[in-house]
């Protein structure tokens, strides 16, 4: 019976106030520095790209037979380096 109710003396204090379930806060550590920590070494990877008989024409720019597989080499090894850094950083 409704009559029979406690009355709440704070009740003209009480609203219905919606609110967002899904809202989250959330802190994003800053990221990890792979380009400062794990340079590329980019005369090294030029210097792998090349053949005895490579051409590079500066003026038009392109190039024409690269090592394809000393180029593969450099990348690999970048790939390597920074793979340990970031597992170093994030076991």
């Amino acid at each position: 019976d409704a009559h029979l109710q406690h009355v709440n003396p704070n009740a003209h204090l009480n609203a219905w106030v919606p609110l967002d379930a899904s809202y989250k806060q959330y802190r994003y550590p800053p990221g990890l520095d792979i380009r400062g920590q794990v340079p590329q070494d980019a005369s090294a990877l030029l210097s792998a790209a090349r053949h005895d008989d490579s051409t590079i024409d500066t003026a038009q720019g392109w190039v024409r037979r690269l090592n394809h597989a000393g180029i593969r080499a450099q990348l690999d090894a970048y790939q390597d380096r920074a793979l340990a850094y970031i597992q170093a950083q994030k076991p």
